[in-house]
C-alpha cells in the first residue's frame, strides 16, 4: 500500500523516528555533497522515483519540502503553505512514524545547488538520537545509548539561544558572538558589520546567498587575527558581511566532528587528529549569479574580474557547466581552483561559450 500523504495545519514542524537500538553508531544513508550532508527518504521501496532527498540544515527550524516532489510521490494534492504528512517512511535502518514537512516552492533554492534535491530537513529531525555530523569521515550518524554530559566549554557546550536551534559563543580576539551553527551554509564565519572587524584586505563582493525568501550579496574580507572556538583557535579565516543572522558555516565545521544532544541543546565538537586549522584562498569567477528557470541569471559583473575579461555581461543566463546542464550538475565545486570553467550562455537568444579560470577573490 502507498504511503499515506495528507495535508494538516501547522505552524512548528517536527519529525518523528521511531529508534531501533543503536547502541553503536549507525551511518545514516546519504552522502556529503560539496559539504552538506543530503539524506534520502523513502516512502515506497517497490517504486523508483519514491526517494526524497533531503540537505540535513542545523540552520533550520523546520523541515521543507516542494511541492513538486511531493505530486511526483503522491497523487494528494498538497498546496504550498501546507503541510504534507507522510506515515511509513524510512531512510535505511530509520523509521519514520511520521515525517511531517511544510510544503514550499524551492526552485530557486535547488537551481542554486545544481543537484536535483527535493527539500531540507530541519534540525529537530533527530531529536531521539544524538547525532553526530562527521565532515572528516564524510559521515553522518546516530545512536541511541546516551545523553551528552553537562556542559563544560571545553568539548561539550550548551547551544541555547533565541530559538531552538544551536547556538555557540565564538570569540573573535576576544569578542564574543554567539553564532548560529548552520550545516545549510556554505561560508566559513557569517557576521553582521564586516566592517568592524580588522581584516588583511577591504571586503570585497564575493557571493550570493541563496536564501528561502530572500537572496543576500555577501562581500567577504580575511580577518586579521584569531577566532575561537573552545580550545580551538582558528587562525585568519575568512569572514563574510550577512544584515541578518550571524553564523558558523560549512567551511568552519568541516574541521571537526559535531554530535548535537538536541533535547537538551547541547554539543560536542572534536577534532580526529590535532593538526593546524586553516582556510585556504576563496575562489570565484566574479560576478554574481541568480536562479532563473532558464538557468543562472548573470547580474553584476565586478570590475576586472575573470568573468568580465571571458565576456560575461549582465543579463546573460548560464545553461552548462563544464558539459552539464546547471540544475543537474552533481556535486563539483565550481569556482574551485585552479581548474578552468567552461560555461555555455544564452544572450539575446544565442548560445555562446566560454572558458573562465577561477580567480583569488579573497587571498
Amino acid at each position: 500500500m502507498f504511503p499515506l500523504i495528507r495535508y494538516v495545519a501547522a505552524f512548528f514542524l517536527s519529525l518523528l523516528l521511531s529508534p531501533a537500538a543503536f547502541a553503536d553508531d549507525y551511518v545514516v544513508p546519504g552522502e556529503l555533497c560539496r559539504g552538506y550532508f543530503l539524506v534520502p527518504v523513502t516512502l515506497n521501496e517497490e517504486r523508483e522515483d519514491s526517494t526524497l532527498w533531503f540537505i540535513y540544515d542545523t540552520g533550520a527550524s523546520r523541515t521543507i519540502v516542494d511541492p513538486d516532489s511531493i505530486a511526483r510521490v503522491s497523487t494528494t494534492l498538497v498546496k504550498p503553505g501546507q503541510t504534507a504528512r507522510m506515515s511509513d517512511a524510512r531512510s535505511g535502518a530509520l523509521k519514520f512514524n511520521v515525517f511531517r514537512a511544510r510544503v514550499q516552492e524551492l526552485d530557486h533554492i535547488i537551481g542554486a545547488f545544481g543537484r536535483p534535491i527535493d527539500g531540507i530537513m530541519g534540525y529537530d529531525t533527530f531529536q531521539k538520537f544524538l547525532l553526530t555530523l562527521d565532515y572528516p569521515a564524510g559521515e553522518m550518524r546516530v545512536t541511541t545509548d546516551m545523553s551528552l554530559p553537562s556542559p563544560d566549554n571545553r568539548e561539550v557546550f550548551s547551544t541555547r539561544g533565541p530559538d531552538k536551534r544551536p547556538w555557540l559563543d565564538v570569540y573573535f580576539d576576544g569578542r564574543k558572538r554567539r553564532m548560529l551553527i548552520d550545516s545549510g551554509s556554505g561560508t566559513s564565519f557569517g557576521v553582521n558589520r564586516l566592517e568592524r572587524y580588522d581584516t588583511l584586505t577591504e571586503p570585497v563582493p564575493t557571493r550570493v546567498a541563496q536564501r528561502l525568501d530572500r537572496v543576500e550579496y555577501i562581500s567577504s574580507a580575511r580577518f586579521d587575527g584569531t577566532a575561537r572556538i573552545g580550545g580551538y583557535d582558528l587562525p585568519q579565516p575568512i569572514l563574510h558581511g550577512f544584515p541578518r543572522t550571524e553564523l558558523i558555516g560549512e567551511q568552519v565545521m568541516r574541521h571537526f566532528v559535531w554530535t548535537f544532544d538536541v533535547p537538551n541543546r547541547r554539543v560536542r565538537i572534536t577534532r580526529p587528529e590535532d593538526t593546524p586549522i586553516s582556510f585556504p584562498s576563496d575562489y570565484g569567477l566574479g560576478a554574481n549569479m541568480t536562479v532563473s528557470k532558464d538557468g543562472l541569471l548573470v547580474g553584476d559583473v565586478f570590475p576586472g574580474s575573470a568573468a568580465m575579461g571571458a565576456g560575461l555581461q549582465s543579463g546573460d543566463v548560464i545553461t552548462s557547466i563544464n558539459d552539464q546542464p546547471v540544475f543537474d550538475r552533481g556535486c563539483s565545486q565550481v569556482g574551485a581552483a585552479p581548474r578552468p570553467v567552461k560555461l555555455v550562455y544564452r544572450r539575446e537568444g544565442v548560445e555562446q561559450s566560454v572558458t573562465v579560470m577561477p580567480e583569488v577573490m579573497v587571498e
